[in-house]
């Protein structure tokens, strides 16, 4: 899991209006630990949000899951879907 928050407050303004801004985002996965196992996953969730002082928020979401099924000892395939929202 990985979450970062920081802020921006500047001094300057676009027709009197603040561009000031916090941003947050958040990254979460979870996934098999043994790459040697013929099945592999990983399903995973990211978030990134802006909030402005004098404007509409920002909003990106998305969550996936990853496939992966060994065919040899050097091959793989992998299936990957993914759903997002802003």
């Amino acid at each position: 899991m990985y979450y970062t928050e920081d802020s921006s407050d500047t001094e300057d303004s676009v027709d009197g209006l603040s561009d000031d801004s916090t941003n947050r985002d958040l990254q979460v996965s979870l996934a098999t630990s043994n790459p040697n196992q013929p099945l592999t996953w990983r399903v995973f969730y990211l978030s990134s949000r802006t909030d402005y002082v004098d404007f509409d928020p920002y909003r990106y979401d998305q969550a996936g899951v990853d496939l992966g099924w060994a065919i040899g000892r050097t091959s793989a395939s992998w299936a990957s879907t993914a759903s997002r929202a802003t």
